[in-house]
């Protein structure tokens, strides 16, 4: 089981108003390539409750373990996310960029060559 800490975009690089922001939606392309590229296709992660639907927006299949809790003054709740080679088009697709976000794995794809 993998667990996906948090992850946050600095205030000036969020341009989505409703919804998932250019650099939000790269860094999730990055962890579904590094998922899928090593056979990983779920992991539980704590957000708010408003996230669930953005996931399923994004074709993750999003399934909260139990009720949301509020920690401080946020709520949270714990959810498995399932994703498939389709997550990543549909991620790919909201981010109208195509090619992979992270170079290692891929070296071939960037015509890198693969460190020894």
């Amino acid at each position: 089981m993998w667990e996906l800490t948090r992850y946050a975009v600095a205030p000036g690089f969020r341009d989505g108003k409703r919804g998932v922001s250019t650099v939000g939606t790269e860094l999730i392309a990055g962890f579904v390539e590094w998922g899928l590229k090593r056979n990983v296709n779920q992991v539980i992660i704590e957000f708010e409750p408003m996230w669930v639907l953005r996931a399923l927006q994004l074709h993750f299949l999003a399934k909260p373990l139990g009720y949301q809790r509020t920690y401080g003054n946020q709520q949270v709740v714990a959810t498995l996310l399932t994703f498939t080679e389709h997550t990543l088009e549909v991620v790919r697709a909201r981010r109208n960029h195509f090619l992979p976000v992270l170079n290692r794995g891929y070296p071939g794809l960037l015509g890198l060559k693969q460190a020894s």
